[in-house]
């Protein structure tokens, strides 16, 4: 009776909903030239910047630092903005 509970225990663990991803998600400055993203070095391929291409920056994956080349600034027209009522 032990090792069914065991093993359904196992089993629910194994579908929890938290991921064993090493996915991460992070905000990073624009305003420095040199922006550190962390402790560790970064396994190559891993990395990328939604909607940044990569001719932006230069990343140092060994000491898991990135290097702005150029800033990218984005206009919206004032068309598709929505301003609240005031």
């Amino acid at each position: 009776m032990l090792v069914c509970l065991l093993l359904l225990q196992v089993a629910q663990s194994q579908n929890s909903p938290l991921s064993l991803s090493n996915l991460r998600q992070k905000i990073i400055s624009t305003g420095t030239g040199e922006v550190q993203l962390d402790t560790l070095s970064i396994a190559p391929n891993t990395f990328s910047i939604a909607n940044v291409p990569a001719s932006f920056y230069i990343l140092d994956e060994i000491n898991a630092r990135l290097t702005w080349l150029q800033i990218a600034i984005v206009y919206f027209p004032l068309s598709s903005m929505q301003f609240p009522a005031g």
